[in-house]
């Protein structure tokens, strides 16, 4: 056991050399117990990344198969759990946890955490010059990936997800998905991680708790594989059949594909939402001429399409952004269990589609395309305050802010009418980072 009789101090430029995250420090509802806690994590290139690379025997892009190098992040965080300056005050326990934490009353809440546990920081106890400070932080604070991969949008690391998430991008501009899966990509994005420390009175064994919250960077590289083969396209005229992605206007109109985007998104948030999720229909053809698509939830039709004219020669990648109808199907009777809390519910979804040449008067039958299972659950919400406030408080009426969706576009003349277009989500920008000095908290008043 390591102890120091000095607490130790950090100046500006040993945190940037140590290349350390700005320091966060807590405030506390107990200062007759606890000080605050700070919490820190080491900082550089690519330094809490998770590495996904194609393992599959066969180099056909059919065949692709994603997988991450390691099974947890780890993450060096660096806490600090400062009791009070009490000889009858110690230090008790403390708690990591990846996501967003609050204080209510006596204890921590953290109900949009997605894993936790205990961790081992360094503290500070005794009173005058006995204050002593015990080093801690003896190793990694290790992440399932499996733990973190479903929860809010704001909160969750899929590292998956995120890639699929550039590669609709990368399409949407124009991009080919061999082009794509050949090169490599580095996608990094913030997320929260939290610390919570107890220190507990012995007088009258009586502990109480402070918590922060700071960002942490986490990134997803993606090693290209450049020996990635595409599908061999067959000419449209020897082909029984037409084939996904054939470009041939001499042949009759044809939609030969139509699928839900590869990163479903499904809903994790309050009930009821204020806002209906969005979900992305892709779809090529051949030719030109008129589409109408219908979604149907397990055979019931919860969306229909105007009609929209497709030229493939024009653009033969397209895509169609519907919402499905989830506040109405929430406030029908007949769905009254659908705002169970912490209940997933599946809707295995299905896209049907009718189509009609430029040439012609007639429409054709609906034809069944691609299949996805959509899931939404409700959760119950609380208010996070920033880094280094007083901490949230439970609060069932005024949830955390929802993620914000893509702006929203009335399509022409629906037939019905009974859903709006959207078009793609602009790519988000990572905040600035401001790096601090870490420093013992202020001890605050007694209430």
């Amino acid at each position: 056991m390591k102890v120091e009789h000095t607490r130790p101090t950090l100046s500006l430029a040993t945190l940037l050399l140590a290349g350390l995250a700005p320091i966060a420090a807590s405030a506390n509802l107990y200062p007759e117990h606890i000080q605050g806690v700070t919490l820190s994590v080491e900082q550089g290139i690519y330094t809490h990344a998770v590495v996904l690379k194609n393992t599959a025997a066969s180099k056909q892009l059919d065949a692709l198969q994603l997988q991450p190098e390691t099974s947890h992040v780890s993450v060096d965080a660096y806490g600090l759990v400062s009791c009070a300056a009490d000889n009858d005050v110690e230090f008790d326990r403390a708690r990591a946890y990846f996501g967003p934490v609050s204080l209510f009353l006596d204890s921590v809440q953290s109900p949009q955490t997605l894993f936790d546990a205990a961790y081992q920081p360094s503290h500070t106890t005794g009173k005058g010059n006995k204050r002593l400070t015990e080093a801690g932080n003896p190793g990694p604070f290790n992440i399932p990936l499996s733990a973190i991969k479903q929860g809010h949008p704001a909160v969750r690391f899929n590292p998956v997800e995120e890639l699929n998430k550039k590669l609709q991008q990368h399409l949407n501009q124009g991009g080919s998905e061999i082009d794509f899966y050949r090169q490599d990509h580095y996608i990094t994005v913030d997320r929260t991680l939290s610390l919570a420390g107890w220190c507990k009175d012995t007088s009258n064994n009586t502990s109480r708790p402070a918590a922060v919250s700071i960002p942490l960077e986490m990134t997803v590289i993606y090693q290209g594989d450049p020996a990635l083969i595409a599908p061999v396209k067959l000419s449209a005229q020897l082909a029984s059949t037409p084939m996904p992605d054939q470009v041939n206007q001499d042949l009759p109109f044809a939609l030969n594909a139509a699928t839900f985007q590869p990163n479903m998104p499904h809903y994790i948030g309050r009930c009821a939402p204020e806002s209906d999720p969005v979900i992305r229909i892709n779809y090529s053809g051949n030719g030109k001429g008129l589409i109408r698509f219908m979604v149907e939830d397990n055979g019931n039709p919860v969306y229909g399409s105007s009609h929209i004219a497709y030229d493939s020669a024009l653009n033969h990648n397209a895509h169609l952004d519907f919402s499905y109808p989830l506040v109405a199907k929430l406030a029908q009777e007949s769905n009254s269990g659908w705002d169970t809390l912490n209940q997933t519910f599946s809707h295995p979804l299905s896209i049907k589609a009718s189509i009609k040449d430029e040439q012609s008067n007639t429409w054709s039958e609906w034809k069944t395309y691609g299949n996805a299972n959509w899931n939404h659950r409700c959760v119950p919400q609380v208010t996070v305050k920033p880094a280094g406030g007083m901490g949230g408080f439970l609060n069932g009426q005024q949830p955390a802010q929802p993620v914000p969706g893509p702006s929203r576009v009335q399509p022409d003349n629906a037939t019905p009418p009974r859903d709006r277009i959207q078009p793609p989500v602009p790519p988000e920008t990572a905040p600035l980072r401001i790096r601090a000095v870490e420093q013992e908290p202020a001890t605050l008043q007694k209430r």
